[in-house]
């Protein structure tokens, strides 16, 4: 296999990053542009007719208009919603800057409370005052709210797509588990009872099944990487750290033993079938009613080909 060159592993970066910072400059002017049609646009025919009828929730829609409205020079156009005519079947589009910044968190969050208490069924705008008056929202209103709200709900994790990503990459909830803890009334959980060496176990004791789940066992020892970043950097406990460190190193070097072991017995049984008589075989299989002797393929090329293994800041040679 060709390795990869220092000028293609540069590019590839460069590359993944354009694309990141293109997904994000698209995705904060699609929801400041969102913000900005429903306030400057879509809020029009409410407006008017709380306007004209004196109606108390008017109030309420001048006070989304000003958390999301983009005025062009930054001059807010009050007379709008009262020059609004019914005869138009669509409020026109209200011209807004371009600008390469999302919402901020809290105007985003103020918003969707806001447009989730109009819209609701029992708020005042969508109960009716008699028999021959009109509700202060009506059903192209409602439904253009409804739209905003379920759109807006990816916006926070579409603006902070670092910390999403993060977040759900996150496996360290596999290694803290301090509730368990405090219910066997112990300083520390034994190797034996730690997730990630569990699954790392699993994985290498049961591969007669068609995923070939060996492949994953680097991403199980990343667990440990995670741990070690929260215990770190978020909850700033250098005691914690030392326990990740010096139960990665014992995971370590029973994992060597472990996949030595299994080697060493999968080659063995390669060898006793080869050797055995085939008539034999026949006869055994037929008993079994099964290829029981046909020893299936591992993966330890996997593993064992793994030079730099990323673990608590350092690199891993498996070989």
């Amino acid at each position: 296999m060709r390795e990869v060159t220092l000028e293609e592993r540069t590019f590839s970066c460069a590359f993944n990053h354009g694309l990141f910072f293109e997904h994000l400059l698209a995705t904060s002017m699609s929801a400041r542009v969102c913000c900005a049609l429903l306030t400057q646009s879509g809020l029009l025919p409410s407006l008017h007719r709380c306007d004209k009828g004196k109606r108390p929730l008017l109030t309420t829609l001048l006070q989304l208009r000003t958390l999301g409205a983009d005025w062009e020079g930054g001059v807010e156009n009050k007379d709008d919603f009262k020059k609004y005519s019914t005869k138009d079947k669509k409020p026109k589009a209200a011209t807004h800057p371009t600008r390469a910044v999302g919402p901020a968190p809290t105007q985003l969050h103020l918003m969707r409370t806001i447009v989730r208490a109009l819209f609701d069924e029992e708020s005042e705008g969508r109960q009716s005052r008699g028999f021959f008056t009109k509700k202060d929202l009506d059903k192209d209103d409602v439904e253009a709210l409804e739209a905003f709200y379920s759109q807006s709900y990816r916006f926070p994790a579409l603006l902070d797509l670092t910390g999403t990503v993060r977040e759900i990459a996150d496996l360290s909830d596999l290694w803290y588990r301090e509730f368990y803890l405090d219910l066997s009334n112990s300083a520390q959980f034994p190797i034996n009872a730690s997730m990630p060496w569990i699954l790392t176990k699993h994985v290498v004791a049961h591969q007669g099944s068609s995923v070939p789940l060996l492949a994953s066992l680097p991403l199980l020892l990343d667990v440990y990487n995670d741990a070690a970043h929260r215990a770190l950097y978020v909850l700033k406990q250098a005691h914690l750290y030392a326990e990740i460190e010096g139960e990665a190193n014992l995971v370590l070097d029973q994992l060597t033993f472990l996949i030595s072991d299994e080697m060493y017995g999968h080659y063995k049984d390669m060898a006793a079938v080869l050797e055995m008589d085939a008539t034999y075989k026949e006869r055994l299989n037929a008993i079994a009613r099964s290829q029981k002797y046909a020893l299936a393929k591992r993966r330890y090329e996997i593993p064992t080909a793994q030079r730099h293994l990323p673990l608590l800041g350092r690199a891993i040679d498996l070989r």
